[in-house]
C-alpha cells in the first residue's frame, strides 16, 4: 500500500499572500521544507492542494496559475 499525504499551499507550504499569482512573493513557511524532506524520506507521496477563489472571482484566470503548480518551480527545494 502507497501512503500520501495532501498538503495546502496557500499558509502551510508557503507564506499567505492573498490572491498572489507573482512567483517572486513566494517565502516558504519556517520548517516547510524539511518536514517534505522527511515525508518523502519516509516514503510519502505529496500531493500539493490549493483552493484558488481569485479564479472564482475574476482576479486571474486559472492558466495564470502554472508556475505554482509544475513540481519544485518556485520552491527551489531538493526533496532527495
Amino acid at each position: 500500500m502507497n501512503k500520501a499525504i495532501f498538503i495546502d499551499k496557500d499558509g502551510t507550504l508557503i507564506r499567505n499572500v492573498p490572491y498572489n499569482i507573482n512567483t517572486a512573493l513566494v517565502d516558504m513557511e519556517e520548517n516547510a521544507e524539511e518536514a517534505l524532506s522527511l515525508l518523502k524520506q519516509n516514503k510519502y507521496l505529496l500531493i500539493v492542494i490549493s483552493n484558488q477563489s481569485g479564479v472564482a472571482k475574476g482576479f486571474f484566470l486559472e492558466n495564470d496559475l502554472e508556475d505554482f503548480f509544475v513540481p519544485h518551480s518556485i520552491y527551489h527545494i531538493d526533496l532527495q
